[in-house]
């Protein structure tokens, strides 16, 4: 029986050869792009599945707070101070490992003069691979990371660095100024890991160096993970290294952290917005998991309607066969058993078409979306349980209703033709038309609101200067000294002809709160996001002054006494006039506002003018400075940087940020999100025209008679077009209507997320449907045009 009915599927299938491959094309295209998002789910979920011990792992976390008088300068941050690792070890018991390193991103490396570009390193002590599972390949593990100076390096980082030779011993140098010995080669860590790096070099190193490993007082700069025991209390844990924080940081040095514990496997996935700095990579978000889940749904939806539309429009041509099977004894279930099989059948022959897509074009998928999209299916058995449900899901609710459609018929009125199937107006294949192009008009409508808001951010006047701008962040209690040395040994030579030193430049987010009052008497704070800047501040990032003057050196008494506020402050203030008007703070601090700049971006994450800025000169404490390089001679400039750093700051990893570089990271999420709603409207477009196609091919061939007749009474072609086209004007209407609220509202959200952002306009709306309706009448056009220019003698012939 079952051979019989594989055989009938077979014939049936290969007779339609049109109607077959519309279907076979439409759930293809659907599938593949359910396949990308699944591979991106697999991907998302499997973080940290490859360590052994994840489900006892845990990272310290820290709430920091720097005290300056009124200023503070609080944030959380995945990183603690280098002296917080060794003392919890020594004096928690129920710390088994820990695990404590830093990282280093894009490092360059040296191997006998020639240079690459080779990834990223973290040093660490040698228990990282006691607390996380990284397969130790080559090398001895009771030694490795012991010695100063000596690394591991994974086998495809030594395979690019040492083709076809024993890396074992060899010597590279990281960012020209360290040599590191290979003592071990790992097995390649995978991307869905935050420990993911090309080499592991000994913490040790930092020990021989100038680095301050001992300041509870410094800056967090260490990763801090700790593997307890199986029995180990959490919320203890967290009480005893409290404990011991206390004890190390008495109230009066004016630095407070509090430390807490959070889940290796909670780490990665996140709420949208949630998160803290110093994050080893960028971190996955819950949001994103649930759209890319219900956009598959959505694709899916889609191309199941498009099958069961086109299914229960041939369902006329099956009534015969189905009539002859019940006559010979066929039971109900069997004819549904028949038509599920030939459902399965078509959902598998397309499945196979999407993985082999899905495999050939993962890679490009990746780069369109500027992020890991899809996972090895060899290597994910999610992805391969997922991919098995989607053949049976897909195949039954593809298949169920034609089936039970099919099958409720008497065989005397099948032979009869009194149970004819309605014609491609029914009511079912309305709603299933009207369903595909909602969603591809949402989708539309999406994709063009996005771009647009991408382009107005774009377009966005930041009010300073950000092109050529080179930033370096100078850590340690000597960073404003180290940065002031660069300064003026770079103008000294000429390198630039334009830098300055402030905390933090524009368009970088600040974390530095200050608190004043508008009043002698102090009786209300008010709180503002701080500049601290040299003379040089204004001149370098191109500032425009509305009021007053700048700070300069023909004013000493500028020094940490007088402030420049802008504009938007001033309004804030009600201020009309603020040139000359102060400012206060507790102990007798008085300071006068001698100048307004004009508006200028505050911190990247608000992509927001900040309500209140204050912009103080203290030369002495700014830790970062900003080097404007010329245009035409960035390389060589930024050679010379290099040769400056190694000066200023020797032993140290040269590394920096272009900030104009900085500042469009922000519009990736956009980006990313625009690319997504661009794919699936094309996708989900492509599967609604095949449907109409498909739709509008049977319709003419049922009605040929129909058409000939009207032909020899004198009818136009483009009347008869009209004919067969007129019914998807009315259903896509009706599908604008549907999908222009749900776009609203969907992108309405989205927009909320930037503080500026654009005005949603009908005419968004107009343009999508209309590129919808008539992308749909140019299918159903094109087919009823070769209908209609059929001799109608072919079709009047046997009357």
């Amino acid at each position: 029986m079952l051979k019989n009915y594989l055989i009938s599927a077979i014939r049936t299938l290969s007779k339609q050869k049109l109607f077959t491959a519309i279907n076979v094309f439409g759930l293809t295209i659907g599938l593949a792009a359910c396949l990308i998002a699944m591979g991106h789910l697999a991907y998302e979920i499997s973080f940290e599945e490859m360590h052994i011990n994840r489900d006892r792992i845990y990272r310290v976390d820290g709430d920091y707070t720097y005290r300056n008088g009124d200023d503070t300068h609080r944030f959380k941050s995945a990183r603690v101070t280098a002296p917080v690792g060794p003392a919890v070890a020594l004096e928690i018991p129920e710390v088994e490992k820990t695990a404590i390193f830093r990282q280093y991103t894009d490092v360059a490396v040296t191997i006998d003069g020639e240079g690459f570009r080779a990834g990223n390193m973290i040093t660490a002590y040698p228990e990282l691979l006691d607390v996380f599972t990284l397969p130790l390949k080559r090398g001895n593990p009771s030694t490795i990371l012991t010695e100063p100076f000596t690394l591991l390096i994974t086998e495809s980082a030594a395979e690019k660095l040492f083709p076809l030779q024993d890396p074992m011993g060899r010597t590279l140098t990281i960012n020209e100024n360290t040599d590191y010995r290979i003592t071990g080669v790992l097995a390649d860590i995978p991307k869905n890991t935050q420990l993911h790096c090309d080499f592991i070099a000994s913490y040790t190193s930092l020990q021989s160096t100038a680095v301050d490993l001992d300041s509870w007082e410094q800056r967090p700069y260490d990763y801090l993970y700790l593997l307890l025991s199986n029995n180990a209390d959490v919320a203890s844990v967290e009480q005893k290294i409290g404990a011991l924080v206390a004890k190390h940081l008495p109230p009066e040095i004016g630095v407070e952290y509090e430390l807490g514990l959070r889940p290796f496997s909670d780490i990665y996935l996140g709420t949208l917005g949630e998160g803290i700095i110093s994050e080893m990579q960028p971190r996955g978000e819950y949001e994103i998991i649930y759209m890319f889940g219900i956009l598959a749904l959505f694709i899916l939806v889609q191309a199941v309607a498009g099958f069961v539309n086109l299914t229960t429009a041939r369902s006329a041509d099956r009534m015969k066969e189905v009539g002859v099977r019940k006559v010979l004894g066929a039971e109900r279930n069997n004819i549904v058993k028949q038509f599920l099989g030939e459902s399965l059948l078509l959902t598998m022959l397309s499945i196979l078409v999407s993985l082999v897509l899905y495999e050939v074009f993962k890679s490009e998928v990746d780069q369109i979306f500027m992020r890991q999209a899809t996972v090895n299916l060899s290597d994910s058995p999610l992805m391969l349980a997922l991919t098995g449900s989607l053949v049976v899901v897909v195949g039954i609710l593809a298949g169920l209703y034609p089936a039970l459609y099919m099958s409720r018929f008497r065989p005397a009125a099948i032979l009869k033709r009194q149970a004819q199937a309605r014609s491609p107006r029914s009511t079912l294949r309305r709603i299933l038309v009207v369903t595909q192009f909602a969603i591809a008009i949402t989708f539309i409508c999406c994709a063009v609101i996005t771009y647009q808001q991408v382009d107005y951010l774009m377009g966005y006047d930041l009010g300073f200067k950000h092109e050529n701008m080179l930033v370096l962040d100078f850590e340690g209690n000597d960073g404003p000294q180290k940065c002031r040395i660069m300064k003026s040994g770079l103008l000294a030579n000429r390198t630039t002809n334009s830098a300055t030193a402030s905390y933090p430049p524009p368009g970088r987010t600040s974390f530095a709160f200050w608190g004043f009052y508008a009043d002698a008497e102090c009786s209300e704070v008010i709180r503002t996001n701080g500049y601290v800047v040299d003379y040089d501040f204004m001149s370098t990032f191109d500032l425009t002054l509305a009021q007053g003057r700048a700070f300069s050196p023909d004013h000493p008494e500028d020094e940490k006494r007088s402030v420049l506020i802008d504009e938007s402050s001033a309004r804030f203030l009600q201020m009309d006039n603020p040139v000359g008007q102060r400012l206060y703070r507790k102990g007798d601090q008085t300071f006068e506002i001698v100048g307004v700049v004009k508006d200028f971006l505050g911190t990247s994450k608000s992509w927001a003018r900040q309500d209140l800025m204050v912009i103080m000169l203290d030369p002495e404490q700014s830790p970062t400075l900003t080097i404007e390089l010329p245009a035409g001679s960035v390389t060589e400039s930024l050679a010379s940087v290099a040769a400056a750093w190694e000066v200023v700051s020797p032993g140290e990893p040269f590394e920096y940020r272009f900030l104009d570089a900085e500042i469009d990271q922000e519009f990736d999420e956009a980006r990313w999100i625009g690319r997504i709603f661009f794919s699936l409207a094309l996708v989900t477009i492509i599967i609604g025209c095949l449907s109409v196609f498909g739709l509008v091919s049977y319709s003419a061939e049922q009605r040929t008679k129909e058409i000939g007749v009207r032909k020899v009474l004198g009818a136009h072609v483009t009347s008869i077009v009209a004919l067969l086209a007129k019914e998807f004007v009315i259903l896509l209407a009706i599908a604008n209507a549907i999908a222009w609220p749900a776009a609203y509202f969907f992108m309405q959200d989205f927009l909320s997320m930037f503080a500026s952002h654009i005005d949603i306009s009908i005419t968004t709306f107009v343009i999508a449907g209309g590129a919808a309706l008539l992308l749909a009448l140019a299918t159903a056009a094109y087919q009823a045009t070769r209908a209609a220019l059929a001799n109608p003698a072919d079709s009047l012939r046997s009357e």
